[in-house]
């Protein structure tokens, strides 16, 4: 009996220990009412308020993903990619989960912040192809449409999307 006492003590000074609040001097308690900071390296690409949406020839369209490009190899892409763009945001599905990001352009320049994205395993190489695209997709620099088809460059490749 003194031993389930014992273990209940520390179970619950645990708990305790858990739930109360930081007493660190150096670091405030948050509330529910404090800002949120987003870290200084996480870019903001937020549309500039002058931005005219009419401009915006992506907007409304819809791509899927059908080639991926990195240096002098080209590879077709698994099936499920995509890419949706709405009013400066961008979604979709990286061919393992969804994903929504904000995209600004000005005329062939284009640039998307880190897509905040849902979290699920999928098969190895579903895992891999999730990793490239959400790279290429951030480092996207300029965009064309050639033939019925939306090409995102950056410094280590591209993204080619088929319209949906």
């Amino acid at each position: 009996m003194l031993r389930f006492g014992i273990v209940s003590a520390f179970v619950l000074a645990l708990l305790v220990a858990c739930t109360a609040p930081s007493t660190n001097a150096d670091q405030p308690i948050a509330s529910d009412r404090d800002p949120i900071v987003v870290p200084s390296d996480v870019p903001s690409n937020a549309a500039p308020p002058d931005a005219d949406p009419a401009d915006d020839e992506l907007a409304g369209s819809s791509w899927s993903l059908s080639e991926i490009r990195q240096g002098d190899q080209s590879s077709s892409a698994l099936p499920g990619g995509s890419i949706k763009f709405e009013e400066n945001r961008a979604s979709g599905r990286t061919s393992c989960n969804s994903y929504g990001s904000d995209y600004t352009k000005s005329g062939n320049s284009i640039s998307f912040t880190a897509p905040i994205q849902t979290e699920m395993a999928c098969d190895p190489p579903l895992m891999e192809q999730e990793r490239i695209f959400t790279t290429l997709l951030v480092e996207s620099e300029s965009y064309r449409i050639e033939d019925d088809q939306l090409i995102l460059s950056g410094p280590n490749g591209e993204l080619v999307f088929d319209r949906s």
